[in-house]
């Protein structure tokens, strides 16, 4: 900016930092963000939204949705019937939460409760007549869950623990996860028979780990200074990021590149590399703008950023989705709460753990047990045959061993003892989250392209099947591994500086809070207001 003049530099600060400006500019950014949510996901004319539409959601529902749960009813909802929907939702997401919390109390993956609920209410008769879902409300709560997930994934990523272990974290997020998708498509095409196409997209959404099972385990062990003095803990969650981030890409790529025609095949690379170019440029824009809007000073300012972040990520993935650029979302999803996070953990003491804690409770209170819920309803018992379960097993399996086989031996370039490298290659084998977001998602492009239509239910079962077996036993895997493998620090010695929850250097030598050159007087004015 400084080739725009002293002066205009300083009118934008002074705007920017306007207590009233600051608020009012911030509101307008919630409203308009809002606004364009509600009119994608209403698929209403942006601007005379008010006016009626023939149409009665964001798109057609999914065949796969309306085959799979719909028909407990009675088939489609009657003129779309919101009442019997939503008590639906409500009894469906108060049972995963009970169930979750049950599993919870008994050492295991709450998610595993809520799947649980979900075929309860698929396979048991008196309980599956209550089940009346319009199918375009599952897709809007399954994107909605998409968006905290990539919002947490994007927040939760330490910058400092990022470049200080950028090789390794690279390795073990990239390097792995390319290894087990590789080990998934060779085995899914020579001993299975898929399409390698088919193989590639399906071997990302059955490569991604679980941020819902590893990062619980990981807090743990930093809580109880296990494996903290090499930073393990932290490296295992800055790399499950890491991977999370790059799954989500490839498999929107691979995805626009696999569910098209031949002819379309040079239209369609290039419009992936302009929806890529495009989602940068809008995350990185609006996390700029978001690291101004709110002041960190203001009231509520963790709160407010934990808003506007939602809102201004819904706006970005329904409006690139109702305009067909399916790439985009995501990735400009996760541009802005990368982009916005890393100012936000230096600009205040709290750094951005209000926020992280904001968007956890949403999840485990609210869009964990609805999605979770709503993909039990989509196992079908009678579907899983013994061929079927042996060719789900075997994927996973062979998946699951060679990242374990790479990343043990990536291992030896770091400075790890011999223990704790295998409870490093032990520590990305939980699946469940992005195989309970993308795996329905796939299934229902298969559903739409006659080559891939017979592998539909495979594709679905074994997501499901992954998410059953992986989450409960890689949990108590990583728990007695850890206590088994990690060691805890002696008395006295130096432990993980980097541990979510621990302090940081950064947080006593930021610029933004005890530079010399900034002017004081506004945080002592509202120095005991400083609540939020």
């Amino acid at each position: 900016m400084k080739r725009f003049g002293p002066e205009f530099n300083n009118a934008v600060i002074n705007i920017v930092n306007h207590r009233e400006t600051n608020l009012i500019v911030t509101s307008l950014i919630a409203f308009i963000s809002l606004y364009i949510a509600l009119v994608a996901v209403l698929d209403q004319n942006i601007i005379f939204s008010l006016q009626l539409s023939n149409d009665t959601g964001i798109e057609e529902p999914d065949e796969l949705v309306n085959a799979s749960y719909v028909t407990l009813g009675e088939g489609w909802i009657a003129e779309y019937d919101y009442a019997l929907t939503i008590m639906s939702l409500f009894v469906l997401w108060l049972f995963a939460l009970i169930l979750g919390r049950i599993m919870y109390y008994i050492y295991l993956p709450p998610l595993l409760g809520m799947l649980l609920a979900g075929i309860a209410f698929r396979h048991v008769p008196f309980l599956s007549t209550w089940m009346t879902i319009d199918p375009s409300w599952d897709v809007v709560i399954r994107r909605i869950a998409f968006i905290i997930i990539l919002i947490r994934c994007g927040i939760s990523v330490d910058p400092n623990m990022l470049r200080s272990s950028l090789f390794i974290s690279g390795n073990l997020g990239v390097g792995s996860g390319t290894f087990e998708v590789l080990a998934i498509v060779l085995a899914s095409h020579f001993i299975y028979g898929f399409p390698v196409a088919l193989a590639i997209v399906f071997g990302y959404v059955l490569a991604a780990t679980s941020p819902a099972v590893i990062a619980p385990v990981m807090i743990n062990f930093q809580e109880n200074d296990r494996g903290t003095d090499k930073g393990v803990p932290t490296m295992v969650l800055v790399a499950s990021s890491v991977d999370n981030l790059y799954c989500v890409t490839a498999f929107y790529m691979a995805s626009s590149i696999v569910f098209t025609t031949a002819d379309d095949l040079g239209y369609t690379i290039t419009k992936i590399l302009v929806e890529l170019l495009l989602a940068a440029f809008l995350g990185i824009v609006f996390g700029l703008i978001l690291r101004s809007f709110p002041r960190p000073d203001a009231n509520l300012s963790h709160f407010t950023r934990a808003i506007l972040v939602f809102f201004v990520s819904m706006a970005l993935l329904f409006g690139c989705q109702a305009i067909k650029c399916n790439i985009a979302g995501p990735v400009a999803v996760l541009m802005l709460s990368l982009v916005a996070s890393m100012r936000w953990k230096f600009d205040n003491v709290k750094r951005t753990r209000p926020e992280e804690h904001c968007f956890e409770i949403v999840w485990d209170l609210f869009f964990q047990p609805l999605l979770f819920g709503l993909i039990g309803l989509m196992f079908n018992f009678s579907l899983i045959s013994g061929e079927l379960f042996g060719t789900a097993m075997g994927i996973m399996f062979i998946g699951i061993a060679a990242r374990i086989i790479y990343v043990f031996v990536v291992s030896f370039c770091s400075s790890l003892e011999i223990k704790e490298q295998g409870f490093l290659a032990f520590a990305f084998s939980p699946k469940g989250t992005f195989q309970a977001t993308l795996g329905p998602l796939l299934a229902a492009y298969c559903l739409n392209h006659a080559d891939y239509l017979s592998y539909t239910q495979t594709i679905l079962q074994t997501c499901i099947l992954s998410i059953l077996i992986t989450a409960p036993l890689g949990q108590l895997l990583l728990q007695g591994l850890g206590r088994l493998l990690l060691y805890k620090p002696l008395k006295g010695g130096i432990s993980d500086p980097f541990r979510i929850g621990a302090p940081t250097l950064s947080e006593h030598t930021s610029p933004y809070i005890t530079s010399p050159l900034r002017d004081n007087t506004l945080n002592i004015e509202v120095g005991s207001n400083i609540t939020d």
